[in-house]
């Protein structure tokens, strides 16, 4: 049988060592960066009082932005400050963040009163200037149920190294293939994030439910040369930074839960951001997140070409399965610290075609590039 199957045309035995060499490839990945943080402990509630300044950016938010005050304002940690930027709302955002300011001493509110370019960066950065504390983090306005030993959980990372820490963020469980596929996406977004980043390459692909010292965004002089990059904020400066430690929460209490109204065109903006985010990091983190998608592109073709055209040979296959356990044991584990059990066989199903599906949305994005070009 061995003989009878290397003696076949020269083609399908490419197509056979692709498939070994994406095997191979994956392996060494999750070996050497997936299952240390799947694997690892998580730290329990700190019981330092790490003073944390909150930023909060809204637009027409009048009926949510009670509600996520209130959850903050209840948090552990008596040293926390909240700081709000109303970015043009057109409803009667401000009214209530005036009506609260005046009876949480807590609050910084600031307007910004006209709709003005790169909006968003601004608002930052008034909110940095805002602080007074050194610890930051954005937290969205949509967030809901926010845990009330969330602050307590973020001060569990403090060290003599400094941050930043991330956490997790994604919508709400709810109805609807769009909001499915958006979380799906959403988490391999955190995933990728906390990977890497915990192994000292910084590949942000999240902005809020970062923590980041207040000095970071300063030394770096905040968004000095980025202000045209409208696909992004904060990530820019923490995938700039150096081989720096990053910690990575993994624990619920310190998740982010956002519940947002989703547009159709919602996913593809994702997957476009993603994209551009991946363009702008150095070579070597694009070329090892490219070695990671090309294996699994390996394995998918492979995979089916086998099904189609292989079926006698499949124990030539076999020691892709222990791999592809391994990836599974991996997503459950980290699944399971989230308390995202629930989103286990929809990223399954969809973490092989993802490096695909970035194919034909790269092309999406480089044709209209091309039009914009000539308009």
């Amino acid at each position: 049988m061995v003989a009878e199957f290397f003696s076949r045309p020269l083609i399908e035995l490419v197509a056979f060592m692709l498939f070994t060499t994406g095997t191979v490839v994956l392996l060494v990945i999750l070996l050497a960066y997936y299952v240390k943080l799947a694997v690892r402990k998580e730290k329990g509630l700190s019981t330092d009082n790490v003073p944390l300044t909150v930023m909060i950016f809204v637009h027409n938010e009048q009926y949510k932005i009670e509600s996520i005050v209130r959850d903050l304002l209840v948090q552990a940690p008596p040293q926390l400050e909240i700081v709000i930027i109303d970015m043009y709302s057109e409803d009667d955002t401000a009214t209530v963040l005036t009506t609260m300011s005046r009876r949480f001493p807590q609050l910084k509110i600031s307007f910004l009163r006209e709709e003005i370019r790169f909006y968003d960066k601004i608002a930052i950065n008034l909110a940095v200037k805002a602080a007074s504390n050194e610890r930051l983090v954005i937290v969205p306005p949509t967030a809901e149920n926010v845990s009330p030993d969330y602050a307590r959980m973020v001060a569990s990372v403090t060290s003599e190294e400094p941050v930043p820490a991330i956490g997790y963020n994604n919508l709400a469980p709810g109805r609807g293939f769009l909001r499915l596929l958006c979380r799906t996406e959403r988490f391999f977004n955190f995933l990728t994030t906390a990977v890497w980043s915990a192994a000292r390459i910084p590949m942000f692909f999240q902005a809020t439910n970062v923590m980041f010292n207040r000095s970071l965004y300063l030394n770096a002089d905040g968004f000095r040369g980025k202000m045209n990059r409208a696909f992004a904020n904060v990530e820019l400066l923490f995938n700039e930074t150096g081989r720096h430690k990053t910690e990575v929460i993994l624990s619920p209490q310190a998740n982010l839960l956002e519940d947002d109204t989703l547009q159709l065109s919602d996913f593809a903006e994702l997957v476009q951001r993603r994209i551009m985010l991946r363009r702008s990091l150095a070579t070597y983190k694009r070329l090892l997140l490219s070695a990671e998608d090309a294996a699994k592109c390996l394995l998918t073709a492979g995979f089916i070409l086998m099904l189609l055209f292989d079926r006698n040979y499949w124990l030539f296959y076999t020691p892709y399965l222990p791999v592809f356990i391994l990836h599974l044991f991996i997503i459950r584990k980290i699944l399971n610290k989230l308390h995202e059990k629930a989103l286990f066989f929809p990223v399954i199903l969809y973490m092989f075609i993802r490096p695909l599906a970035s194919i034909y949305h790269r092309l999406l994005l480089f044709f209209h590039l091309q039009r914009k070009r000539w308009i």
